[in-house]
Parts: structure tokens; sequence; C-alpha cells
């Protein structure tokens, strides 16, 4: 399969391009350490206790789908004291960017939205009033029947800005997809939006129709035995056994 990503020529070749996931891995997961030291016993057989390093689906969320890095710095300060406010005001500035997407829009469009407050356990922790989208440069396609789930990088979220999911048919929408986001209270400002950081994650999937059941699983029963073998399975490997017979196998190139 192939996803695609096209921009307008006159800044195509000036872009950061987006990457696999896998060449997006954060350098803090690289340096954490996979065990915790001396949490073994080694004269009981006991070895160290593992930390979310050594989770696979952890990993897995890591290195599945491609990143859209962040094309320019952006530059963010509290101009709330400049404007006589006690509450926070965010002034976003790009200094000589311009439009990046083929039209006129700016790096960054102010939305004004008030309606975090409405997003249970979402709204209290933005600074009201400060909501903008990034005018993201890249027109994204994908095969029939496929669409693209688009969300800030998984278990690697930023610090200053909390981006919103979204999905998109990207087979037949061939046109930009902005990303929606605001501002995390207590962040310090003045600050800066680096040019390359991890942006968003894009996760091509195919469009399915689903049902679902609720059932029991019966004592020595098909389902009670399967996952029996693959408790067995897991316990047979000191370390590592769900990587080995179960971490995904999908490539993103």
């Amino acid at each position: 399969m192939e996803i695609e990503f096209f921009a307008a020529t006159k800044v195509v070749k000036t872009l950061l391009p987006p990457i696999p996931a896998a060449q997006a891995i954060p350098e803090w997961w690289v340096k954490a350490q996979r065990t915790v030291e001396g949490s073994g016993d080694p004269a009981i057989g006991k070895t160290d206790s593992q930390t979310f390093k050594a989770c696979q689906p952890f990993t897995d969320t890591l290195r599945t789908g491609y990143i859209i890095p962040l094309w320019q710095d952006i530059a963010y300060s509290d101009t709330s004291e400049y404007y006589g406010e006690s509450e926070p005001r965010i002034t976003i500035n790009w200094g000589r960017g311009g439009p990046v997407n083929g039209t006129s829009a700016p790096p960054i469009e102010t939305k004004g939205w008030e309606s975090w407050e409405e997003i249970a356990g979402v709204g209290g922790n933005l600074i009201y009033g400060a909501s903008f989208s990034f005018s993201n440069p890249w027109v994204i396609r994908t095969p029939p029947g496929y669409s693209c789930l688009f969300t800030e990088p998984l278990n690697n979220e930023n610090s200053a800005i909390r981006l919103f999911s979204g999905i998109v048919n990207t087979d037949t929408y061939f046109n930009n997809v902005n990303f929606f986001f605001g501002f995390r209270k207590g962040i310090s400002t003045p600050g800066i939006l680096k040019r390359g950081m991890p942006l968003i994650q894009v996760i091509p999937f195919k469009r399915e129709e689903w049902t679902y059941s609720v059932n029991p699983i019966e004592v020595d029963g098909e389902e009670y035995n399967n996952r029996e073998s693959v408790i067995n399975e897991l316990s047979s490997h000191l370390t590592g056994g769900y990587k080995i017979h179960h971490g995904c196998p999908i490539k993103f190139k």
C-alpha cells in the first residue's frame, strides 16, 4: 500500500518531508532504561522489573504510521500584561514565514473558540480562548477505501500544546487537513515550537463495517484454552514474549 504526500510546488523543496514514525522515536525513549536496576534478586532467580520501554504495545504506537514535522519555528508569548488582563493571553509569532499550503492562509490561524470548556477533561486544562489551527502544507492521498487518523504523536505529547485528533477520508478528500490545537495551562512563556518537532502522527487504515458481541469465556471452552495457550506462550520467555509472538509486524516505509 502507498500513502502519498503532496505540497505546493513553490514550497515543497523547503519543507521538512513527512517520515515513517519509526524514524522519529523520541530521544527520551531511546535513553530510557528497559529495567529498574536493582529491583530483582539474582539469588532466587528474580530478574529486574521492566519499565514502559519493555512494553511492546507502547513501543508499537511510536512506530506506527507517519510523522508530519513542524515546518517552521513558531514563537508564543503571554501578552496579558500588555493588555492589562489577569488571565493569560497567548500571542503567536511566526517571523517571516508566509503561506505554506498553496493558499493565502498564514501558517497558524486564530480560531478564538470558547468551546474548549465544553470538552470534559480538556477545557479545564487549556488556556481559555487560546485556540488555533496549523495550516498544514500537505495534501494526503490514500488508496480507495482507506482513511487516515490524524493525532498528536501517540505516547509523545507536547508539553506546551494539545492537538486534537480527527479522521479524514483521504482517498476522496484531496485537500489540506488543518490541525486544531490549544495551549496548556501552566506553560512557561515565552517559548518556541521548533521546526522539525514531531507535530502530527498520520495512521492510514482501511474503512470497514463492524458489528460487536459480548461473550463469556467458558472454563475449558475454546476461548479459554486459546487464552491459556497464549499465557503459556508468553511465560516460556523470561522477557519479550509478547514482542516475539505478537509484536506488530507491519512496516511503514
